[in-house]
């Protein structure tokens, strides 16, 4: 699947930077999400996507991460920076 360069209208996520909590709003379609670090790993994985999903950052380490969503084959990718 190709990485889209394109912005996703809907796909957003708050706050930056985050401590606690991490709202993700994705539009529909969005089949998965993934929280990756930028070292490439996955962190999470989430197959039950809603149009705004919750996720606690609280025991992530400060840095930076993405999260990839992937929407009829296509991948987009946000960034976000989780601070202690």
């Amino acid at each position: 699947s190709s990485v889209e360069r394109d912005k996703l209208q809907g796909f957003s996520v708050a706050p930056v930077p985050a401590s606690n909590m991490l709202t993700i709003t994705v539009p529909d379609g969005i089949s998965s999400l993934q929280i990756i670090s930028a070292f490439g790993k996955e962190i999470r994985s989430i197959e039950n996507v809603s149009s705004s999903n919750a996720i606690d950052v609280s025991t992530m380490e400060s840095g930076v991460y993405y999260v990839r969503a992937i929407r009829y084959g296509k991948t987009y990718v946000q960034k976000f920076v989780v601070t202690r």
